[in-house]
């Protein structure tokens, strides 16, 4: 686990129910880029609540400030970025509220913000053949970026599991990758 993805220790009652609830994650396994994407979450609200002088204590956090705050992100972000926001606050209110720091969540009856599904963009047959193109020639290079383009656009895997495979993961025997 590493230490970017925790806020500073401090004294107040916020951080302190965030790196109990961040030991908690890692013993459940919790990934670190979900930690990472929990934490950016109640970092990103606690420091709106000081910009717009609501208390950042759990227990003394109103609703209507959890409300306000998805609004606004609703207004300068996608309606993604507000879903991923509140999804992440409501577990960790959950589990604050499991814990006894609160009463009830005041995010208890709260509704998650719709977010309409963008698909991605496709490329063209003709965006794949210059992109090919672009790859030829017979030096190591060439080859790998052939490679790893074909392996993008027939498998559909993520450009970070690529990325992140290492020799072991490949079967060259049986033409198999494991992402």
């Amino acid at each position: 686990m590493t230490s970017d993805i925790l806020p500073l220790p401090t004294t107040d009652p916020y951080w302190t129910w965030w790196q109990s609830f961040a030991r908690a994650g890692r013993a459940e396994r919790l990934s670190e880029r979900t930690l990472k994407t929990y934490g950016e979450a109640v970092t990103q609200l606690y420091d709106w609540c000081i910009a717009h002088g609501y208390p950042t204590d759990p227990a003394r956090l109103p609703r209507a400030a959890v409300e306000t705050y998805i609004t606004d992100i609703l207004e300068r972000h996608s309606a993604g970025t507000a879903l991923n926001r509140f999804r992440a606050l409501a577990r960790w209110f959950r589990w604050v509220e499991s814990e006894d720091g609160v009463n009830q969540s005041p995010m208890a009856k709260m509704r998650a913000p719709k977010s309409v599904e963008q698909p991605p963009d496709v490329l063209t047959d003709a965006d794949v053949i210059a992109l090919l193109k672009a790859c030829q020639g017979k030096d190591f290079a060439a080859r790998r970026d052939t490679a790893l383009v074909r392996v993008l656009l027939d498998t559909g895997c993520r450009r970070s599991e690529l990325m992140g495979a290492k020799v072991a993961d490949l079967n060259l025997d049986e033409a198999q990758l494991w992402v």
